[in-house]
């Protein structure tokens, strides 16, 4: 029996492949009847976070000889970045007696799944994005600061649309900035010397 090991964890939302190699060193037939597996608490062998998925193979292996057996299982993504101990069981019987025997007992990390764009991250950026732009608009905004660039551009580019749209027989009924009034945004009139 050789000892497994795991680098780098294993991906959540991912089937996981494992290959069982089973070698009969008695004198009677074994049959492979099952594989099992569980997720549990690091630390904490009684407390169960997953079962899963049994697999029956009925399997006959004679004395001397070897068998390789697929069992494959996938973690859930919620458990993603949590570390969770693995154990995989294989259970066999010969005519009088049934074994089992845990070849894979091992603590390891659960990735996030491959491939998969993280809302919560997207939200959350944009989330502090968010507060990031008001805060600044805010402190700006209280000490009668201003967006320089944005108002000397309005400022600029408001009047010719006025004047184009006027000269095209547009808003002749009334002003097109009476919204302004009471703004930062007032147009005034530039005084010439």
């Amino acid at each position: 029996r050789k000892k497994c090991t795991v680098q780098g964890g294993f991906p959540s939302k991912k089937d996981i492949h494992v290959l069982l190699g089973f070698r009969n060193t008695g004198e009677a037939s074994l049959n492979v009847t099952h594989i099992a597996g569980s997720l549990r608490v690091p630390g904490q062998g009684s407390f169960y976070v997953a079962n899963f998925t049994e697999r029956a193979y009925n399997a006959v292996v004679e004395p001397g000889k070897e068998a390789s057996i697929l069992y494959s299982f996938s973690l859930d993504s919620q458990l993603a970045g949590h570390d969770c101990n693995v154990e995989l069981a294989v259970f066999y019987q010969d005519s009088e007696e049934l074994f089992s025997t845990t070849f894979f007992n091992s603590t390891v990390q659960v990735l996030d799944p491959v491939g998969v764009i993280d809302t919560k991250l997207i939200f959350m950026y944009l989330t502090v994005l968010s507060v990031l732009f008001f805060a600044t608009y805010t402190s700006l905004h209280a000490s009668g600061t201003s967006f320089p660039a944005a108002t000397t551009l309005f400022k600029k580019t408001l009047p010719a649309i006025l004047k184009k749209n006027k000269e095209a027989g547009f808003y002749s009924h009334h002003r097109v900035d009476e919204w302004l009034k009471g703004t930062a945004w007032t147009p005034h009139a530039v005084k010439r010397k």
